[in-house]
């Protein structure tokens, strides 16, 4: 993996760690509460993490260009092995592609131990996807609107007390100001 590919990668991303998520990230836990099941190919960008190619996917990701996957580092403390690229299920091989995973790039100043602050990985593939990468934000944060929507996506538990969804979900959010997080 090219350094300034990954410094490209790090700038369109690292304003936007905050407190607030690294808090979340401690409790590892993998909600997406009130979502509703996203339609087959169409978040083809979305990237479940495996040990195998047809085990279930315990970490996500997004396809950020045809051979990286930008996921977060407390997901490489896992055996991450094979990347599932624009599958729909949480586990098999029924639809996507299953691509193995060549190396693993944590952010330099990631700890687990401390706060989970620069919770980002980059993921370098066997091979490039057919799949359309993610459309990254840009670097400069003018795509970042306080009030308004953006997208969560993934295999999440859908309430409390339930079970990961078999199938790729979605939940919209409002996008708050740093200053809220604080």
């Amino acid at each position: 993996m090219t350094p300034t590919f990954f410094s490209v990668v790090l700038a369109a991303i690292a304003l936007k760690s905050s407190p607030s998520d690294a808090a979340s990230a401690q409790n590892h836990r993998q909600l997406i509460l009130g979502g509703t099941v996203v339609s087959t190919k169409t978040k083809t960008y979305k990237v479940g993490l495996r040990s195998t190619a047809e085990s279930e996917n315990f970490c996500g990701g997004s396809l950020v260009s045809p051979t990286h996957v930008l996921t977060a580092s407390h997901c490489t403390t896992y055996d991450i092995r094979w990347a599932s690229i624009g599958s729909h299920y949480l586990n098999g091989a029924q639809d996507g592609e299953q691509v193995k995973v060549l190396s693993v790039m944590n952010n330099p100043n990631f700890s687990v131990n401390i706060d989970f602050s620069n919770d980002f990985a980059v993921l370098e593939l066997e091979y490039a996807s057919s799949f359309k990468p993610v459309k990254l934000a840009a670097a400069d944060d003018s795509d970042f609107k306080t009030g308004a929507t953006t997208t969560a996506l993934g295999w999440g538990l859908t309430n409390e007390d339930g079970n990961m969804s078999e199938e790729l979900r979605r939940v919209d959010l409002p996008l708050i100001s740093d200053n809220a997080c604080a």
